[in-house]
């Protein structure tokens, strides 16, 4: 290879190195060009390299012609080595440029066989390794595509683009529909590719059994010695769509009260269907039992709007117990699309119950953590007294006066003296 400018060469034996020749290192900030043309009329420049060691950053490009502006068959650097290569073209020639940067140490270049021949071996694309996710889809959904294309045999393929089909059944044909493509590049003999795709299912599938066929060259831009492993299928399952909320983690507190005092209730909403819910709202009732039913009362709701599939949502409310409601054993139902908007798969699981213990009113003034500020004192000595008042009741206590009183022991009598009094204003329960 020239380090710069374009030599051309009629031959078809030799070996054609990088500028550095053989054993030898290669110019850096290099651009040479070399065209071979074959030296008996007819046959085809054929180039097997084998060795290619280049910096990541420079460029090996060979040209299926007599000159640049023919078709690439590729651009290879790193440890991408070209393999082998031919003219394909009426005049049999290639043409190779190597392109340096100004770093070029530590890489042992490369070297190619050059021959001739009569006839060009063709590449043989196949995919491996397909899968596709999830197996089981609703039409609309997205999916995820994998799958590597390799050259299995022959020449270099100057392309290895892959489509994807829907198919009824694992062979190609017409009545497929093509969800999407991945472009890829050529592919030297025994090369490959890794490819990841995303697709979408057409919104008016019928729900059945189906393929994804993935198919290499599917626009049949490259000419293969076979024709026939080009196509890999995997199988779906197009399922109709369907919506199941469900409550969770349903919570109540307090779960023991009275008539009037406040409860806040607490749960999670979940899309256990595969489709997305519109709405996602909850009602919260007092219920004699674990049935919704219309005898139940609606105490509050949460909106919710859309809910995708296998997502939660946090919703919780505060609200008061019916004053007036008779004490006794009860039920906070939480209800998943208690207005019915939602048409689910399943709606006989949208209900969660948490017992409601209620109780008649009650207040129940208790005094603790009592203390002076000294406990041995001349009469006529102005001391410091304090305590704590709890309500260990179910209804709130309009007031939580306190008195503090002088007794000869620690019960209280009509006998004990007042010392003095604090006020306290209303106290809920604990």
């Amino acid at each position: 290879m020239p380090t710069t400018g374009t030599t051309a060469l009629t031959t078809c034996s030799g070996t054609l190195y990088d500028n550095g020749g053989a054993g030898g290192s290669y110019s850096a900030n290099a651009d040479g060009t070399v065209t071979i043309t074959p030296a008996t009329t007819g046959s085809k420049v054929k180039l097997q390299f084998n060795t290619f060691s280049v910096g990541y950053y420079d460029r090996l490009t060979v040209y299926d012609g007599a000159s640049t502006s023919a078709p690439v068959i590729g651009t290879y650097y790193d440890y991408y080595s070209p393999g082998t290569v031919y003219g394909t073209s009426s005049s049999g020639a290639l043409t190779v440029r190597f392109a340096t940067d100004y770093y070029a140490t530590g890489y042992s270049g490369f070297s190619a066989d050059i021959s001739c021949v009569t006839s060009v071996p063709q590449p043989d694309l196949a995919i491996q390794g397909a899968s596709v996710s999830p197996v089981s889809a609703v039409p609309g959904n997205t999916l995820s595509l994998y799958s590597s294309i390799y050259n299995l045999s022959g020449t270099t393929a100057t392309s290895s683009n892959i489509g994807y089909y829907l198919s009824a059944d694992a062979s190609l044909d017409a009545a497929d529909v093509l969800l999407g493509n991945s472009t890829g590049g050529s592919l030297s003999v025994g090369g490959y590719g890794s490819r990841t795709s995303y697709v979408q299912l057409p919104a008016n599938t019928t729900a059945g059994a189906y393929y994804v066929l993935f198919v290499a060259d599917y626009q049949n831009a490259v000419n293969e010695s076979n024709e026939t492993n080009n196509v890999s299928s995997v199988y779906l399952n197009v399922v109709p769509p369907s919506v199941d909320l469900i409550i969770q983690q349903a919570g109540v507190s307090p779960t023991s009260t009275a008539p009037g005092n406040v409860i806040n209730m607490s749960c999670t909403i979940t899309n256990q269907g595969n489709a997305t819910a519109t709405y996602s709202s909850v009602g919260y009732y007092l219920s004699a039992n674990t049935t919704l039913d219309a005898n139940d009362q609606l105490l509050s709701s949460t909106y919710g709007g859309t809910l995708t599939p296998n997502y939660a949502n946090y919703r919780s409310a505060t609200t008061n117990v019916p004053p007036g409601l008779a004490p006794g054993t009860y039920y906070v139902l939480f209800a998943a699309d208690y207005q019915g908007l939602v048409t689910e798969s399943n709606e006989t699981n949208n209900v969660a119950a948490v017992t409601l213990t209620v109780a008649a009113p009650s207040i129940d003034l208790i005094v603790s953590q009592a203390n002076l500020s000294t406990y041995t004192m001349s009469a006529g000595t102005t001391i410091s007294a304090g305590a704590t008042v709890y309500n260990q009741g179910n209804t709130t206590s309009p007031s939580s006066n306190l008195g503090y009183y002088l007794s000869t022991d620690a019960s209280f009598s009509s006998n004990d003296v007042l010392l003095t009094s604090s006020t306290g204003g209303a106290l809920s329960p604990v």
